[in-house]
This record gives C-alpha cells, structure tokens and sequence, in this order.
C-alpha cells in the first residue's frame, strides 16, 4: 500500500463508499446524492490547494487501486481536522491506519502542526472501537472553534494528538518510515534496514558465542597445564 495523488479514474470506487449507506451515514455530508460528476470534482480541486488549506490523497493498494481518501482540513498553521474514509473492501486490511499514521506524520513533520483532531459519531462503534484499540485519547475540553464547525451535532466523540514537541503530549504515532514522496520506496529502505539490523544481532550473537567458546577453551587448558604441573611436582 503506498500514497499518492488522487486521479479521475477514482472517481468511480469514490463514488462506490459514497452510495454505501453503511460508510455514508457516518458523515454529515450528503454523499448518498453525489453523482460521479461530484467524485470527479471532487478529484480535480483536491490537486489544488484550496483556501481552506485543505490536503486530500488516496491510499492505494500495491497495484494502484483507490482503497480510501485520507485528508487533513482547516489547516490553519496550529491545528488541523484529519478525517479518513476507506471503502468497505478496505476495512480491517490495515489501509485506514496506514493513511491516518502518514497523515498525521505530515501534519507534524511537514507541516510543524501542534495538534491534529478529529471527530466520529459516538454510534459509529467501528471508528470507535478503531481509535480507541490505537490509543487516542478523548478530547474533552473542545476548543469552542472545533464546535462550531458542528453545530447541531451533538452526539460526537472528539479526539486528538499533540506533536511531540510540544510539552503536554498525547499518544502519537509518529512514524519515521513514512514519508510524504513516495511511501513505496520508504518501505524498500525500511525492509533493507531491518534486514542490516537482524543481520547484526545475528553476528553479535555468534561473536559472543565464540568469545565463550575460547574463553572456556583458556580455561580447559590452563586448568589441564596446571593439573599437569602440580603431577610433575609430586
């Protein structure tokens, strides 16, 4: 799976998560009514950068196919909202995770954010469950800017996570394997270092053995030469 640029020839697996009653009533927006002329609108302005400062991006499986939209909006040089949504196919493959922790790592990294929040329907169990078993804390002093952009909404489970550098810190998950050019070539790079690591536990490993073996092996004969000596003596 990797992250790239959202393309026109998206627009109809977008269009599949938006006609699905069980994905769409998680969101505010009326995306049961969207036509593929929406998705591919959609598609064009998420390659700008709009005035909301919002950022838009498919993750992708290992041959290119969207599997889900990750974005991070009102991005105002402090904060920003993240909001992710997979198709139904997606779901339980690892996909929303790896395009949350990308997201988010931008957010901080890239963009020198202090905090990302986000929000889910407290219905939504499967959202629920999702941030609660990665450990996301519950925000509960809701900035009053945050609420306003919900209102009427009032059956809401907020979250969020502070950049590292900042000094109240919540559980991130900022990972140094991500990157925001190509994920794909950052696996390669990890993959080959995990490999140099194993490699060099393997052969510390052996070099210890092998020091216990010579060590013991001193051992056996200055305790032979010296049982051999104190023979010769009596």
């Amino acid at each position: 799976m990797y992250i790239r640029k959202l393309v026109p020839s998206d627009a109809p697996l977008m269009l599949e998560w938006m006609h699905d009653p069980d994905i769409s009533r998680n969101f505010r927006a009326d995306f049961a009514s969207m036509t593929i002329h929406d998705a591919e609108t959609f598609i064009r302005s998420s390659n700008k950068i709009d005035a909301n400062g919002n950022i838009n991006a498919a993750v992708s499986s290992d041959e290119g196919e969207y599997m889900g939209t990750v974005s991070l909006k009102h991005i105002d040089g402090h904060s920003g909202e993240f909001a992710i949504v997979m198709r139904k196919s997606a779901m339980g493959k690892g996909f929303a995770w790896f395009g949350m922790s990308w997201i988010i790592a931008g957010a901080f990294r890239d963009l020198c954010l202090e905090m990302v929040w986000w929000n889910v329907l407290k219905d939504n169990a499967r959202a629920v469950r999702f941030y609660d078993k990665h450990n996301f804390k519950e925000m509960i002093d809701v900035p009053e800017e945050f609420v306003k952009r919900y209102e009427n909404m009032n059956n809401l489970k907020w979250y969020c996570v502070n950049s590292p550098m900042t000094k109240t810190k919540t559980p991130t998950i900022i990972d140094s394997r991500l990157t925001t050019h190509d994920s794909r070539l950052t696996h390669i790079i990890v993959f080959i270092g995990l490999r140099i690591d194993y490699i060099h536990t393997l052969t510390t490993k052996i070099l210890y053995l092998c020091s216990l073996v010579y060590v013991d092996r001193d051992f056996f004969v200055c305790s032979f030469m010296g049982g051999f000596l104190h023979a010769g003596q009596r």
